[in-house]
């Protein structure tokens, strides 16, 4: 089961009517990668998905493409912080978007492909899940 995520405008009309008409609707594909960063190594990892981060922003289909860092919180079922883990949220509109993104031939600019090798090199290890919205 998916659940559809449906895109609106508003129109304004006289600046009293506003009606929202139905844009786009797709299926939210999520993609939460976890990356282990080499010690030491973590400000050059930073710079590096910073000037890659909007290349692939400019994917068709991308909606979220987001390095995060852990963050201490009044959760009780937090893991233990790790200050060399980073987690990517992505958000794709569908999953061909995201096998699109996936191919090889997807980074056909010099530097985006310099940057993500860069980025390879960087991490210790890495691990993936890709879920769909289902709420």
């Amino acid at each position: 089961m998916s659940t559809r995520s449906v895109a609106y405008r508003r129109y304004t009309v006289h600046n009293r009517v506003s009606a929202f008409v139905r844009v786009k609707e797709y299926t939210v594909v999520h993609v939460l990668v976890t990356m282990q960063i080499k010690s030491g190594k973590m400000t050059e990892f930073l710079a590096t998905v910073k000037e890659l981060q909007p290349f692939v922003l400019k994917e068709p289909g991308c909606l979220e493409y987001d390095f995060t860092r852990e963050v201490p919180s009044p959760l009780g079922i937090q893991e233990p912080i790790d200050e060399n883990r980073i987690t990517l949220v992505e958000k794709w509109e569908s999953m061909k978007a995201l096998e699109l993104h996936a191919q090889p031939t997807a980074e056909p600019d010099p530097r985006r492909k310099q940057l993500a090798e860069t980025m390879r090199g960087l991490r210790e290890s890495v691990v993936a899940r890709v879920t769909e919205s289902i709420a």
